[in-house]
């Protein structure tokens, strides 16, 4: 059920920040959905593009959250809206500067077999 409800809120919340939320050249993404085991709350973890707007989008989001709440609960059958707890996932940063620093070591590798 908890994992139901994860992806229901995960695809809502999708829709409703494409719908509501104008943040021009801010790509938001929802990369996690976690619901509490009695459902009452929901920690949203959200990927933003560029990634120095995080601070600003987790704002917008926040205002928005008593709306999102009322959409939901009009649009699906859940009848309890876990309370929304939204936060930055920076996991796309890090994967981001890993792939960096191996691009760094192969190319650095391929520049001492050819020396």
């Amino acid at each position: 059920m908890i994992q139901k409800t994860n992806e229901l809120l995960k695809s809502e919340l999708g829709k409703l920040i494409l719908e509501r939320v104008e943040l021009p050249g801010i790509l938001i993404t929802i990369t996690t959905v976690m619901c509490s085991d009695d459902l009452g709350h929901a920690n949203v973890f959200v990927s933003v593009i560029p990634d120095g707007h995080a601070g600003s989008v987790l704002s917008a989001l926040k205002k928005h959250t008593a709306g999102f709440s009322k959409a939901i609960r009009e649009r699906t059958r859940l009848r309890h809206v876990p309370r929304l707890h939204w936060n930055f996932d920076g996991g796309q940063i890090h994967a981001s500067s890993l792939d960096s620093i191996f691009k760094q070591i192969e190319d650095e590798r391929a520049e001492r077999e050819t020396s």
